[in-house]
């Protein structure tokens, strides 16, 4: 039998499955259109296959909420499917748990203070007709609409640090660069400074050894024409 699209989706953790199978039933009894695995599986049909065709025709789903529930792969990959197809998504708070951050912008049945209180503001959910199913869809997209703008704000703002981080670095590593091409520079000045003054000394040195042998030479002539004048004069 074709699923009615307003019918809600249950899903659940196993471990919750007494309190889900209590609701089910008591929302079906007073009119509700639920679909739980439980209670509309027939006999000899294939369990993942049903579950993904009434993933698919529901357009609303109940997340039953608990500790046991949020731990489960199963449940939050559910919620996050209905979320991203448009789903009117209802969580149901049976224990208290830390809300998957994708469901907290939806207001949710609690059942934590009482289950007559808490059934009750389900059922004002789920049995307000087609005309409350078409708010509720709105309602949902306007919610998926926010939180998406939110997600590519968030992006961008990421995106926009990075590149400012990656700017910055950018000019950290040239300034570095320049100041250590300056640094090369400078070096390689003082190296050239000192080779010039040291090649001033060398010429320096050699011009004085030069001057000191020529002092030299200029004396040894000296002392050997006075030696020559000397013996000319013996010779007289």
């Amino acid at each position: 039998m074709p699923i009615d699209p307003s019918t809600a989706f249950v899903s659940y953790s196993r471990e919750d499955l007494e309190f889900v199978l209590r609701l089910a039933k008591d929302l079906k009894a007073k009119g509700a259109k639920v679909w739980m695995d439980r209670l509309d599986i027939r006999p000899g049909q294939r369990w993942e296959v049903e579950i993904e065709a009434a993933v698919d025709a529901c357009s609303r789903m109940l997340v039953i909420l608990s500790p046991a529930a949020i731990a489960s792969k199963n449940v939050l990959a559910e919620a996050s499917l209905a979320i991203d197809e448009g789903k009117v998504v209802i969580p149901v708070l049976f224990r208290d748990c830390k809300v998957p951050f994708r469901l907290r912008p939806f207001h949710y049945a609690d059942f934590r203070g009482g289950y007559d209180t808490g059934i009750e503001e389900l059922l004002g959910s789920l049995s307000g007709g087609q005309e409350a199913f078409a708010v509720d869809v709105a309602e949902q997209a306007r919610l998926e609409e926010e939180r998406k703008q939110a997600e590519a704000e968030q992006v961008r703002r990421e995106e926009e640090e990075r590149e400012r981080k990656a700017a910055e670095e950018k000019a950290r590593k040239k300034e570095l660069e320049q100041q250590r091409i300056a640094a090369e520079q400078a070096r390689l000045e003082e190296e050239r400074k000192l080779a010039e003054v040291a090649q001033a000394r060398r010429e320096q040195e050699e011009r004085e050894r030069k001057a000191a042998e020529e002092r030299a030479r200029q004396e040894e002539l000296e002392r050997h024409a006075l030696l020559l004048s000397r013996r000319a004069w013996r010779k007289r």
